[in-house]
């Protein structure tokens, strides 16, 4: 069997999305003549923790954990918390009882000597690991996921001193992305060269969503297409034959909600059609599974009342189980002008687990046509309050007779099986180790 090198900075116990792409992928590779032997880091800075993800490792799996230096380390005693605290430099520099100063330095070192990420720390520790497990294994191939993109100059250093082929994958785009550092000077050039570099040299680029080979061809038009492939996320899991009936019709949402990943406006109008439709105010219920925002949170309070429950952040096994006996799903994605190429990984999930989708989402989006093609949902627009109306009163109305609210287009929601998807990946590691 063929081995690849998979590097990348979420494994488990990382919880998230950011885990679940390349935790799938090296559970089925084996299945398609690939043994996946993993390179990552000790004890990394993560969003999120979920043990209940390790048991999705397959058995027999190398996995060779390799020091790091984490600067958030440092970030936290700076600003004063623990060490095992949740941490977000944007989300923490708008809390008003934080010194300025402090934020304003974070910021600026952030920006102008991690590049290409704070997870910079790990790349002399990646090589001199990556090395030693090229050697040993005799690793045919090299596989690395971003973000963080330091995992991506890690590859691209070992395929300069291996000569390995390399498939470089992406999640999200790189510079000039919605989260990433707004850099000037020589820290956007070094910034800019490094992804340049990354793109051009690898021997193929994968991504989660078309936006990304977009976003990467119109910044780096001389770098030949043909070496892109769209390999989406997807789901894992096989629906309960049966499930019990809820006493409302409960509407769920997984994930965080912050900044402009928040529809205010759709919430300001479910609130005033809550006040004054009273089949709406007895049946039906908002439910979110998730990290929320302070001032989100008092604003959904605000405006929902007892039609609101919020449920702190759960394992995947868990959330899966809440989302499992929730009657539809509600799905939102960052309100900017590049939303439009945005296809969040939760959007798989919701379509896997066939339950109706009510999407605030730009309807010319890429989302937006998943959606339409696996007849998954419903494309709202959050000022539209009869659209709202409408469409829930429907769905409840549905859901109170037993009646099904969507029929799935199921043969284009199984393309979207994770077994499936590894098969994909497995077919461009043979082409790329073949020539």
């Amino acid at each position: 069997m063929k081995k690849v090198l998979i590097i990348t900075y979420y494994w488990p116990p990382a919880g998230g999305p950011g885990v679940q792409r390349v935790l799938k992928f090296a559970k089925y590779l084996p299945e398609f003549g690939w043994e996946p032997v993993i390179l990552t880091v000790k004890n990394g800075d993560y969003t999120a923790i979920d043990h209940s993800l390790s048991s999705e490792i397959r058995p027999g799996t190398l996995v060779h954990r390799s020091k790091n230096f984490e600067p958030y380390s440092i970030y936290k005693k700076f600003k004063g918390l623990k060490s095992d605290q949740f941490f977000d430099i944007d989300v923490l520099s708008q809390q008003k009882n934080q010194p300025e100063f402090k934020d304003k330095l974070i910021n600026f070192i952030r920006k102008n000597f991690f590049i290409p990420d704070a997870k910079i720390g790990w790349l002399p520790f990646g090589i001199l690991t990556g090395l030693k497990i090229i050697r040993k294994y005799n690793i045919d191939l090299i596989y690395s996921s971003s973000p963080p993109y330091t995992v991506s100059v890690i590859a691209l250093l070992l395929k300069i001193f291996t000569r390995k082929k390399w498939v470089a994958d992406f999640r999200d785009p790189w510079t000039e992305y919605l989260i990433s550092p707004n850099r000037k000077f020589i820290a956007k050039k070094i910034d800019r060269f490094l992804e340049y570099q990354v793109f051009k040299k690898c021997d193929m680029f994968t991504c989660a969503w078309p936006g990304i080979i977009d976003i990467f061809h119109e910044k780096y038009p001389d770098v030949n297409l043909e070496k892109t492939s769209l390999i989406p996320n997807g789901y894992d899991f096989d629906l309960p034959k049966t499930s019990n009936k809820n006493e409302k019709f409960i509407l769920s949402f997984s994930g965080s909600l912050y900044g402009k990943r928040y529809p205010e406006k759709f919430i300001e109008n479910l609130g005033t059609l809550l006040n004054h439709n009273n089949f709406l105010k007895e049946n039906f219920l908002l439910r979110i599974i998730g990290r929320i925002d302070t001032k989100i949170k008092s604003h959904l309070k605000t405006h929902l009342k007892d039609n609101l429950l919020v449920v702190d952040y759960l394992n995947h096994d868990k959330l899966l189980a809440y989302l499992f006996n929730s009657d539809a799903l509600w799905l939102v994605i960052d309100d900017v002008p590049e939303s439009r190429h945005i296809v969040a990984g939760k959007t798989y999930e919701y379509i896997g687990l066939q339950k109706p989708i009510l999407a605030c989402v730009p309807v010319e989006s890429q989302t937006a046509q998943i959606i339409q093609t696996t007849n998954s949902g419903v494309c709202i627009d959050s000022n539209d309050s009869k659209q709202i109306e409408s469409t829930l009163i429907k769905w409840i109305d549905n859901w109170k007779n037993n009646q099904d609210i969507l029929k799935f287009n199921l043969p284009e929601i199984k393309k979207y099986k994770r077994e499936t998807l590894a098969k994909e990946l497995a077919n461009v590691l043979d082409s790329i180790h073949s020539y």
